[in-house]
């Protein structure tokens, strides 16, 4: 695990960053794609899952009980923390972030920043479209994004400017 996002399923499991899914619904995940795992964690809101988890530090795994929900969408976080600098942090790349973040942008430029803190840390989540899009707000003229590994649906690459 990344991380986990804050109230969502896997943080009231008692998930933690760093945390390795060995076991998901039976299934060991040794060899098993991330769009398959997704597949299995998936489910109905309400209904459970069983995971096997390995924690840094343990040889053997611990069996956990997730219960699926709805995780309600995270916002960028913004605010001033001097005259002249800002401070945004991303908790996700959900779809809809990289307009809400513009729009925070450019709300602390009219309000005197100049610099900018940008907290990434955690963000783990979301399309790669929108992580390009984001970017593009940052960067003139550079490739921000290239695919490669496993086979997959949807290669996404990416621009700016």
């Amino acid at each position: 695990m990344v991380s986990e996002l804050p109230g969502g399923p896997a943080e009231k499991a008692g998930l933690r960053s760093g945390d390795i899914l060995v076991e998901i619904g039976g299934f060991a995940t040794r060899d098993m794609s991330v769009p398959q795992a997704y597949l299995l964690l998936d489910g109905a809101p309400g209904t459970t899952l069983k995971v096997g988890v390995l924690r840094r530090g343990q040889t053997d795994p611990q069996e956990m009980e997730l219960t699926r929900g709805v995780t309600e969408p995270l916002h960028p976080v913004a605010d001033k923390v001097s005259d002249d600098t800002a401070y945004v942090r991303l908790p996700t790349l959900d779809t809809g972030t990289a307009a809400e973040l513009s729009t925070k942008l450019a709300q602390l430029q009219h309000q005197g920043a100049q610099k900018l803190i940008l907290d990434l840390r955690d963000c783990s989540t979301g399309p790669a479209s929108e992580g390009i899009a984001a970017a593009q707000l940052f960067f003139r003229a550079a490739r921000l994004h290239r695919s490669a590994g496993r086979p997959s649906p949807s290669k996404i690459s990416g621009r700016a400017g």
